[in-house]
């Protein structure tokens, strides 16, 4: 009778050691599941967490509403309300300054389209070039300005007519190798105003 509850107790201790050890193995695989969701966890948090400007969203969305030769949602020819129109189409806040500019933080929109001129100062081309760019940039974007007066690299785009033939133009405005303005503007040459 000893011997088989000798037996039976050795058996148990069999069992219990087993029970044991598949509990530890188990316990590992445990671990290395949360490891690994872990893992995933930090790896989808850095990837979600990039930098927000809102202030650069906002040029970016303005650049793609006037392209380089003038033309576009808000173009050269446009009076002061029409530019307005378009902005509170896309919900953009600005000032309008007695309806002869229009300023949306640092882009201004100049414009008199009753007699062929106008200037826009934006922070950001259509083709994505932002104060703050080096000229290398200028150069990869655009090529060979037509002229270059100082450090102004300038693209004579075409000649328009509205009241007086307007010379519309590219303008960007460099110092010490980086772009400090970007100007796509209508100009009135001066011998056919005065003949």
């Amino acid at each position: 009778m000893k011997r088989i509850l000798l037996i039976v107790l050795c058996l148990s201790m069999v069992v219990l050691s087993s029970c044991q050890a598949e509990v530890k193995d188990s316990g590992k695989s445990e671990t290395n599941a949360t490891e690994s969701t872990t893992t995933t966890t930090t790896t989808t948090t850095t990837t979600t967490t990039t930098p927000y400007n809102p202030e650069e969203q906002l040029y970016a969305k303005l650049a793609k509403l006037t392209k380089e030769d003038g033309t576009g949602e808000i173009n050269l020819q446009m009076s002061v309300d029409e530019i307005c129109e378009v902005l509170d189409k896309y919900n953009i806040e600005y000032t309008n300054h007695d309806d002869v500019y229009v300023t949306v933080g640092k882009n201004c929109y100049m414009t008199n389209h009753f007699n062929g001129y106008g200037s826009y100062v934006m922070m950001q081309s259509y083709k994505g070039l932002k104060v703050g760019d080096k000229v290398d940039k200028i150069l990869e974007l655009y090529g060979e300005p037509d002229e270059k007066d100082g450090d102004n690299y300038i693209y004579k785009i075409k000649d328009v007519t509205i009241v007086y033939t307007s010379r519309i133009s590219f303008t960007v405005q460099t110092s010490f190798g980086v772009v400090t303005d970007i100007v796509v503007g209508a100009e009135i040459p001066y011998d056919e105003i005065y003949g």
